[in-house]
């Protein structure tokens, strides 16, 4: 999309490529509704938190400068977990982080929240901009105060928001709708019409959809993956954790005795644990697939990009052996958003542990919201450890289907889990 030649400038963030489409919507929106307001755009991408090879963070850098495209940039710049890392003074790395965007002075920076290293270092880089921010997910502010528990690492403390666009407003800890001074929230269709105008585009997605559904007539469910169901969240038995104390205590210990022997059988040991906590949750999954759907059915599973221990093969055996037809999204697209296989796979169904997936299944797809599975199992939930989006709270389970019924009128208004 092409803008007008401005001299004002604003600097666009986004830790993933969920959170640049959503920030893009807002783009999208701003321009169509702030008169006469031209900007020249640069987009820093970083924060990723994206763990195991080093070809899992290129996919993730590769999806995001695509998407990029969409918009006008003009730089798209890449913030490295060492740019970012408080080895001396938090102010040092912030000057080092404006030597290397070479961007100067900016009006306005976008931030998905204003915590984590990231965020906190770039709305450090100009004090006097304009900062706006676009919430997770679709609607989830998440914000800090002065007073929050979780301490900031500028020794000026959180850096207060201006404003917030957010299009489906979910307040999970109290008072984040307070800390902004202004609250807009624009039509959900703008981020839709991104995503579509977008997928729409992808030749090589459409014809990689085609070849996976090809040899089957049975209707499409799709399984996704969850960041905060990974193998590190999910509650385990008190036997594996024991065991993986010995093994990291014993690393530490390897460190200064280099014992070559010892080492092997300890990484054998750590191998084997991984390949536990992985049937663990592959198992959480299986259990609930199996209860929401039947063997007449085609399992399509998305992987969520952060996954590091193969859970979703491991699912994908699992359901096979059970006598399912199932398949994992080839790892050259498992890094795409999952709502850009809406433009090309027709899904019937969808299971999902966490995942905004949901919302946009109804919102593109139209799907029955009876055949969207989101915290629903309660035995599942009891599974996980707390985390910020996944709670064993039955109060989140009530606020995740108010969202579906807002879905459902394609209208949001703003929710508070404290309200539940």
């Amino acid at each position: 999309m092409q803008q007008p030649v401005s001299d004002r400038v604003r600097v666009v963030s986004a830790q993933g490529p969920a959170q640049l489409l959503n920030v893009l919507g807002i783009l999208k929106y701003q321009l169509r509704n702030e008169a006469n307001e031209y900007w020249e755009d640069h987009l820093v991408l970083g924060g990723f938190y994206i763990q195991g090879s080093d070809e899992n963070l290129a996919r993730m850098k590769e999806v995001c400068i695509n998407i990029s495209k969409y918009w006008n940039f003009k730089s798209v710049k890449y913030l490295s977990d060492d740019d970012l890392s408080i080895s001396s003074s938090f102010f040092e790395v912030v000057e080092s982080v404006k030597q290397k965007l070479n961007i100067g002075f900016f009006e306005r920076i976008y931030v998905c929240r204003n915590w984590q290293p990231f965020n906190e270092i770039l709305l450090e880089c100009c004090p006097s901009a304009v900062k706006v921010c676009y919430g997770d997910g679709f609607g989830i502010l998440d914000i800090k105060g002065a007073t929050d528990h979780q301490p900031s690492i500028n020794p000026r403390g959180y850096w207060k928001l201006n404003q917030a666009y957010i299009f489906a407003p979910v307040e999970i800890e109290s008072k984040c709708f307070s800390l902004v001074d202004d609250f807009i929230q624009p039509p959900i269709d703008y981020l839709i019409s991104i995503i579509n105008d977008i997928a729409s585009n992808m030749t090589q997605l459409k014809t990689y959809a085609k070849s996976l559904t090809d040899n089957s007539e049975k209707k499409l469910t799709l399984v996704t993956t969850s960041n905060f169901t990974e193998s590190s969240s999910v509650r385990p038995s008190l036997g594996w954790l024991w065991l993986l104390r010995v093994v990291s205590a014993a690393n530490r210990r390897l460190l200064l005795l280099k014992i070559n022997t010892l080492e092997k059988t300890l990484n054998l040991i750590q191998q084997r644990a991984n390949s536990t906590l992985a049937q663990r949750e592959a198992l959480m999954y299986f259990n609930q697939v199996i209860r929401y759907s039947s063997i007449n059915e085609f399992i399509i599973i998305k992987s969520h990009p952060r996954e590091t221990l193969n859970q979703s093969s491991v699912l994908c055996h699992m359901l096979s052996q059970r006598g399912y037809e199932a398949a994992v999204i080839d790892k050259n697209f498992s890094h795409l958003p999952v709502e850009f296989f809406f433009n090309h796979l027709n899904f019937s169904k969808i299971i999902s542990c966490s995942s905004s997936s949901s919302l946009t299944a109804k919102l593109i797809l139209g799907i029955d919201r009876g055949r969207i599975f989101p915290f629903i199992d309660r035995d599942l939930r009891k599974r996980y450890l707390s985390s910020f989006y996944c709670s064993n709270d039955e109060r989140f389970e009530k606020l995740w289907i108010n969202l579906l019924d807002q879905a459902e009128l394609k209208t949001f208004s703003p929710l508070r889990l404290l309200d539940y």
